[in-house]
């Protein structure tokens, strides 16, 4: 024989059923919101190759898991591979490039995954190290693409570099960015990426 319930149990759990679909139908429009978006830096990318200008990076969260070629398979980075994947595709594939690499003192980069405050805050994501906070600052912007497995060097941001040297800018920290998308170009018959590439710098 099944118990019936009270009416102040039956009001909790309509209540609680109706708190259910209404977090669904955010994370929805958030969803969408991010599909919108992403498919217009996809169309725009293209016209932004090569081409800088100056502003303020969007303020985000990062942690990185790749360098070079080797990953970092490390308990606390598996770990959050797994909890950073269940937010795709509110997370972004995530470069950083050091300093002395970007002045042609070596050629190394880094890779990993990068989310933006507002997603932290929505979906309550818990933040300790390695996550990294960044905050809005001055940047040269601009994008770039590279073609063929493993071509991503240093090297693609060069032309940045040379922006803000020939504007009297200084490179204040590490160049950061984000893979907007990776495309077959049938001219090339390759896969080719398309990169959002962000430069600190401050006035010489």
């Amino acid at each position: 024989m099944t118990t019936a319930e009270s009416r102040d149990m039956l009001v909790n759990r309509l209540n609680e059923k109706g708190d259910e679909i209404l977090a669904g139908l955010r994370r929805q429009s958030m969803l969408l919101e991010r599909i919108r978006g992403h498919a217009e830096s996809v169309a725009r990318v293209k016209d932004h190759i090569g081409r800088c200008d100056l502003r303020k990076c969007k303020e985000h969260y990062y942690y990185l898991n790749r360098f070079n070629r080797t990953y970092d398979n490390s308990p606390r980075l598996r770990t959050l591979n797994r909890e950073w994947g269940g937010f795709m595709p509110f997370t972004k594939r995530y470069f950083k490039v050091e300093k002395d690499d970007l002045l042609g003192k070596g050629a190394d980069y880094a890779w990993g995954f990068s989310i933006g405050v507002k997603y932290v805050e929505a979906f309550d994501i818990p933040i300790a190290p390695p996550v990294v906070h960044t905050k809005p600052h001055l940047c040269v912007h601009s994008a770039f693409k590279s073609s063929g497995k493993d071509a991503f060097t240093a090297r693609h941001l060069d032309f940045m570099r040379d922006f803000a040297t020939k504007n009297r800018l200084e490179v204040s920290g590490r160049a950061f960015g984000n893979l907007i998308c990776s495309v077959l170009d049938e001219d090339k018959g390759a896969i080719t990426g398309y990169f959002e590439a962000w430069l600190p710098v401050e006035k010489a």
